[in-house]
């Protein structure tokens, strides 16, 4: 779907009867809520209006429903009926209309119609989706067992039936009706979930409609209090305390490390009042090492009517050192035997229970740390959770970002203080260097600063500076500082808090002085006040949310607001021309600021969404009767995005103008978000090209921001999209740089990232790099849990940004001398063709895969014409069919970026890469990457790298790693900038991966987070045999702090007739965590 159909999907003013633009408030209706958006909730679930195009995308956006005046209509507790339009596609208009009658606490009787034609759509539906792991027992069609086979990811069933049953986390839902019902597995779509779509029917009214009877009763549960009955320690670590989930179920564990013991042989009883229909559910294990087999236990229900007793198995639990599916719990510290808990379900029938005797059947004791009563009857894999504790496998260790001075980690040895020295950087092409230093080239390695962060006080900015140099930073972006920057009562966001101003400059200066830049944006999230705007953009941001907030819209009216950009020059003027009383220039005037980004992520095709879509609308009109002649009978889905291009680059240029005219040197760019052929058309104005690019960023599984939360927990080195494909956004002539980008943190693989990036980086040419981010809280230096993102947290995050800095800074990686070109016309936006749409907002796949090879750069024409090969360029990359027909002798091979063509490129990559093998090395050789095995290896003279899992062997010109133990990431590097085999002192990082204490995750591979932890950080232990070419006999090896320092001596082997020297790296030596090495000649 083109971006207008997809962003069209509501327009204001096209009824004749007015609508209403107030959303409903959240209501309660007894078990079931109706959302802002109208839409029926239980439990978990959300109940949404779907139309599907021919080519699966979403044609209608229910939350856009314009009410009809009256409507919502609400009986208080009884009734909620919504009627109103919607769009298809943003052009075909449409009466939707929803009534929900509540019977009671749990029946809702629901009607909704609609008079869409389906002709050119799939069909419509009703859908929601719950977790795949709470169907895994099935669903109920008309009483019949509909089974998910957890093997076959493609399973989906359609059938018209009159009755579905199914039982998730929150309770018990029941579907009756005349319903053609789709049920299907989300895992080929990569969602761990089960959707059920129900289609709409043709009505004796002529409308499509559903009707339902819906039936939803929430589980009940009740945490059984054992703590009266506690005789013994439970003795199984640092379980965390108080009421949480172990999978599905709550408990409630006590602080006191108590538990109820049920000695060999014995029996206790328990009491929680009467439940009918339930399971009792128990936290426990058994105290022996030994695992159990058969009958361990005994349950018998106690009261009126309770019915027999049930056998425990020890499939359904075991001891500390058994195993089953059920285990939710282990810890091993060190030293210590391993502890296991398990949750178990026993089923107690549908007779009322008031309480049960347990009876121990094993020769070990039986500790029971908390019980739980419920009518949910949850399957296996909902009771599984996964806490991540101290055991042989994890082990905790102190972290601080701070660098000891002089250390083997110590890279303040690659800055040029104080910033500034050779006057303002300039541009040749893509080059970047200083006016008065024209013959050397200058890259920057940075990191982000956002919120309270950028506010420190003086003495943690003279140690922040000093941190960021010695990690090996040159620059910082201050991000997200113009929200606290300005008074918050300021009704136009344009007074200064002047604390906080003076703590930026001291800052500013501070990390000018260790040779360090400074790049921001204009615009982040500085809130505007009402009654700044024109009317009708006030409404925009009324609507959007609050006003002060809602700066996602506020970018939007950036473009269309004639005071809102008055407002944004206005506080541009206020910050550079302001003098910095620490470094005695204006802003503007500074060297040290090395660029400015206008907006932050603005990209103007973001901006279009069912709020602002209204305004753009309106200036797309009149923006057609402008140019009666030149837009007749264009395509309207290319001549919104040409309007969209010309009202962008009127912004820009206005700004740019402004900006120069206050005497801004430093380079100017914008839309540092996104892709495609659209953005390449501005990105080619700016001075400098900038991105952002996150690997595993995390989706929000119920609140924006807030746990549960989706993350990727593979290595990024099995697929394209690892930053590396970046690359395909570079325009020739250009520096480029990424003010953003991460692997993110949570991720047992994220060493991998700052190997990638700064490798990759430097071979394709790259300017700048700058990790998000460092903090997003005040800095104060205090040890805290890791996050998705703050690397001052994180020491996998400093130390392996060591080995992009040597990378890309020191540039131990050549740039490729090979530059393949991206074929673009300036006039591509006046032809609509289906194979260029896919291009518009993404990079292709094809260019992500010649970047792991080579140089990629857009090449601008201002039409398409007979392209002729240039010098040292193997062939081409077309954006559209024009240049393949318009091709010439003289052109070359020209590829076709809209279609992977697999075929063509082992002719194009000679013998570098082997596509169908996943092996891609890079032109200068330096560089290989297997998909298959999820290898890296790096071999430059002055540094090498490899990234392999266990089992793995690689060799490099230097050093060879075998993985005996776990997955890791090796850098062999010289402190000094001689090569590897002349150094007097090397530093070698071993990574493997970390996590919080009690970080807790709902699935073994750890894709849903569902609790951060705490303190301490753990790291996993991983084992690599490091061999080096040469005779190290007197050299010392140190183990290292994460900071630098020396801690002790570690062994090592020197073959002295063989030449060759082997390193046993272990990340964990006894209770130590060593991730640092320094060898050291004496």
């Amino acid at each position: 779907m083109s971006f207008v159909e997809k962003f069209a999907l509501t327009f204001l003013f096209l009824m004749a009867a007015p609508l209403l633009a107030a959303a409903p408030k959240p209501a309660k209706y007894g078990n079931f809520e109706v959302d802002s958006a109208g839409r029926l909730c239980f439990g978990d679930a959300v109940l949404d209006f779907q139309v599907w195009n021919e080519d699966w995308s979403q044609a209608v956006e229910r939350k856009a429903l314009k009410n009809f005046e009256g409507y919502p209509h609400i009986k208080k507790g009884s009734e909620f009926r919504s009627s109103g339009v919607l769009l298809a596609n943003g052009k075909k208009k449409f009466s939707y209309s929803e009534n929900f009658k509540f019977a009671s606490k749990d029946v809702c009787f629901l009607s909704a119609r609609h008079n869409l034609d389906i002709k050119g759509f799939r069909y419509a539906d009703l859908t929601f989706s719950i977790p795949l792991d709470e169907c895994s027992e099935g669903v109920f069609w008309d009483g019949k067992l509909l089974a998910f086979p957890y093997s076959e990811t493609s399973f989906s069933r359609r059938a018209k039936v009159k009755n579905c049953r199914v039982e998730f986390a929150s309770g018990v839902l029941t579907l009756e009706g005349d319903m053609d019902l789709f049920v299907q597995d989300n895992r080929r779509f990569n969602s761990s979930t089960v959707s059920f779509r129900i289609f709409f029917q043709k009505t004796s009214e002529g409308e499509s409609g559903v009707d339902l009877k819906i039936t939803y009763h929430p589980h009940k549960s009740r945490i059984v209090d054992l703590k009266k009955l506690f005789n013994s320690k439970l003795d199984c670590g640092k379980l965390p305390q108080g009421k949480r989930y172990w999978g599905k179920i709550i408990y409630d564990i006590s602080p006191t490390d108590g538990c109820l013991e049920i000695p060999a042989g014995g029996e206790a009883e328990i009491s929680f009042g009467g439940i009918s229909d339930g399971n009792l559910y128990l936290l426990n294990a058994f105290a022996g090492d030994s695992p159990l087999s058969g009958e361990v236990a005994l349950v018998c229900p106690k009261g009126e009517d309770s019915g027999g007793q049930v056998s425990v198995l020890a499939s359904d639990t075991n001891s500390f050192g058994g195993e089953n599916q059920f285990g939710v719990w282990r810890t091993k510290p060190s030293g210590e035997r391993v502890r296991k808990l398990y949750s178990t379900k026993v089923k107690l029938g549908g007779k009322k229970a008031s309480g049960v005797k347990l009876v121990n059947k094993t020769s070990q004791a039986w500790k029971i740390a908390a019980a739980t009563v419920s009518t949910a009857n949850f399957t296996p894999a909902s009771l599984y959770c996964n806490f991540i504790a101290e055991d042989e496998k994890y082990v905790p260790m102190d972290f601080t970002a701070e660098v000891e001075k002089g250390s083997a980690l110590d890279m303040s040895g690659l800055m040029d203080a104080p910033a500034g020295k050779y006057g303002f950087v300039q541009t040749d092409g893509a080059r970047l260097f200083f006016e008065n230093k024209k013959d050397a080239d200058f890259r920057v390695f940075g990191n982000n600063l956002c919120f309270a962060a950028n506010y420190p006080t003086r003495e943690n900015a003279e140690r922040l500076a000093d941190t960021f140099a010695r990690i090996g930073y040159n620059s910082v972006r201050f991000h997200h500082y113009d929200r606290d920057l300005v008074v918050q009562s300021s009704p136009d966001g344009l007074e200064f808090n002047a604390e906080n101003l003076d703590r930026l400059d001291y800052l500013m200066a501070k990390m000018k002085e260790r040779g360090i830049y400074i790049t921001t944006d204009l615009y982040v999230s500085r809130g505007i006040k009402k009654g700044i705007l024109e009317p009708e953009f006030e409404a925009a941001l009324e609507k959007a949310g609050p006003v002060s907030s809602s700066s996602g819209t506020l970018k939007a009216m950036f473009f269309l607001s004639e005071k809102a950009e008055k407002n944004f020059q206005a506080f541009a003027a206020n910050l550079l021309n302001h003098v910095n009383p620490y470094t005695k220039l204006a802003w503007k005037d500074d060297p040290a600021l090395l660029s400015l980004s206008l907006v932050n992520e603005n990209t103007i095709e973001a901006t279009v969404n069912a709020d602002t879509l209204p305004l753009y609308n309106a200036r797309f009109e009149k923006w057609l009767k402008e140019k009666p002649e030149e837009v007749s009978g264009g395509d309207r889905k290319y001549l919104f995005r040409r309007f969209l291009h010309e009202l962008y680059m009127g912004f820009y240029n206005r700004q740019k103008a402004f900006l120069r005219g206050l005497g801004v040197k430093a380079l100017l760019t914008d839309q540092n978000h996104w892709g495609g052929l659209s953005l390449a058309l501005e990105s080619e104005h700016y001075d400098i090209v900038d991105t952002h690019y996150y690997y595993g960023h995390p989706s929000f599984i119920k609140r924006p921001w807030s746990l549960p939360a989706k993350l990727v927990s593979k290595s990024s080195l099995g697929s394209f999209n690892n930053g590396v494909g970046k690359g395909a956004q570079t325009v020739k002539d250009k520096p480029f740089y990424i003010t953003e980008w991460s692997h993110v943190l949570n991720n047992d693989n994220a060493a991998e990232g700052a190997f990638l990036m700064g490798a990759y980086g430097a071979m394709q040419g790259w300017t700048g790099l700058y990790r998000f981010t460092y903090s997003h809280s005040e800095i104060d230096f205090n040890q805290r849990p890791i996050g998705f993102f703050d690397s001052s947290s994180n020491p996998i995050a400093t130390l392996s940004d060591r080995a992009a800095a040597l990378f890309l800074l020191r540039g131990d990686v050549k740039k490729s001398k090979v530059a393949i070109p991206y074929l673009i016309a300036r006039d591509t936006l006046e032809r609509p063709m289906k194979e260029k749409s896919s291009l518009l907002r993404g990079n292709p796949n094809i260019l992500n895969a010649l970047s792991m090879y080579a140089r990629v750069e857009g090449l601008f024409s201002d039409r398409i014409y007979p392209y002729k090969k240039a010098d040292g360029s193997k062939f081409a990359v077309a954006s559209e069919p024009g240049w393949i027909e318009a091709a010439s002798e003289d052109s070359g091979k020209i590829v076709r970026a809209w279609d992977f063509d697999e075929s063509l490129l082992p002719e194009t990559f000679g013998k570098s890469c082997d596509l169908a093998g996943g092996v891609f090395k890079s032109s200068t050789g330096e560089l290989v990457v297997d998909q298959k095995k999820l290898t890296l290896k790096i071999c430059t003279p002055r540094s090498e790298a490899f990234i392999a899992p266990e089992g793995s062997r690689l060799k490099g010109g230097f050093a060879r790693a075998n993985f005996k133990k776990g997955r890791s990431a090796v850098l062999v590097a010289s402190v000094e900038k001689r090569p590897l085999r002349f150094s007097d002192r090397i530093l070698i990082l071993h990574l493997s991966g970390i996590k919080n204490t009690n970080m807790k995750f709902s699935d073994t591979e750890m894709t849903i987070l569902e609790e951060w932890g705490s303190l301490p950080i753990l790291a996993r232990s991983a084992e690599t045999e490091l061999t080096l070419d040469g005779d190290f006999s007197g050299w010392k090896l140190y183990a290292l702090s994460p900071g630098g320092k020396r801690l002790f001596e570690v062994p090592f082997v020197a073959d002295t007739e063989n030449q060759k020297t082997s390193i046993r790296l272990k990340t964990v030596r006894g209770k130590d965590v060593i991730f640092a090495y320094e060898l050291a000649k004496q």
